[in-house]
């Protein structure tokens, strides 16, 4: 699959070389990428309008939502490391500070739980594959805030 990724690749910088892709029209205009493709043509209009008025499909609604509570939930721990961060430097309570971490770990983890749940449901709502999302790693992130 490689090679052949390398010979399109090859093919497209011949012909950016050559010129083959200057006079094409809209050139250098951004794409509208308004349009759903995967929405049926019949219902096009339908689902402008409802987009206008500020509904989605609840799918669409669902990821969203799962999207923002999993980003406060990386902020509040994010939050909490650095507040352990600074206690531990200014020579507070060890004890005390680690203790406030693992409730925050544990609040975290929990959230992540269930989200994945809300995930899973989600994956099996989603027309396409293109909108598949990943389960989150929990230990993945708490390595990765932690630095």
């Amino acid at each position: 699959m490689a090679n052949f990724d390398r010979a399109i690749e090859a093919i497209i910088q011949k012909g950016m070389a050559e010129g083959a892709f200057d006079n094409l029209a809209g050139k250098g205009k951004p794409l509208d990428l308004r349009e759903n493709p995967f929405v049926d043509k019949d219902w096009q209009m339908a689902f402008h309008i409802l987009e206008q008025q500020g509904f989605a499909l609840p799918w669409m609604d669902a990821r969203n939502s799962i999207e923002q509570e999993f980003q406060i939930a990386q902020q509040n721990l994010t939050r909490t490391w650095q507040w352990r961060c600074e206690q531990l430097a200014d020579g507070e309570d060890v004890g005390l500070v680690e203790e406030e971490w693992r409730r925050a770990v544990s609040r975290f983890t929990e959230k992540v739980t269930a989200l994945n749940k809300r995930i899973d449901d989600y994956n099996l709502l989603i027309p396409a594959d293109v909108f598949y999302r990943p389960r989150i790693n929990g230990e993945k992130e708490i390595a990765a805030i932690q630095g």
